[in-house]
């Protein structure tokens, strides 16, 4: 994973990011292209040091537009993974709920995401 380009700011915008998501998206789903599967798949774009684009579920890719996208903060998801994995009262780990092993990936995902951008 490589640091977010902030050498044009212009171009890093949550604005910018977000339409050069949807044309990404809607080239994908493009379904001459045969890169997915009935139009569905996810795209995602990180937009800054504390957020990112996510396609909403239930969308097209070659039909989404910005409004099918929800922009998600990297601390509020860690929170919720964190959440799922340890019960809330007693700081436990959970012994039921989701794979140990997905949670573990998409935390471990997440985290350096968030360490690999560089302040400022």
């Amino acid at each position: 994973m490589t640091p977010a380009d902030n050498s044009q700011p212009e171009l890093r915008s949550p604005q910018a990011v977000l339409s050069q998501l949807v044309a990404l998206s809607n080239a994908l789903g493009r379904p001459e292209l045969d890169y997915v599967i009935l139009g569905e798949g996810n795209t995602s774009a990180r937009i800054d040091d504390d957020s990112f684009w996510v396609k909403a579920s239930g969308t097209e890719l070659r039909t989404i537009t910005a409004a099918g996208f929800v922009q998600v903060s990297f601390e509020a998801a860690l929170a919720l993974v964190d959440l799922a994995v340890h019960d809330p009262l007693t700081g436990q780990p959970k012994r039921a709920g989701l794979n140990p092993l997905l949670i573990r990936g998409v935390t471990a995902f997440m985290s350096r995401i968030a360490k690999d951008t560089p302040s400022g």
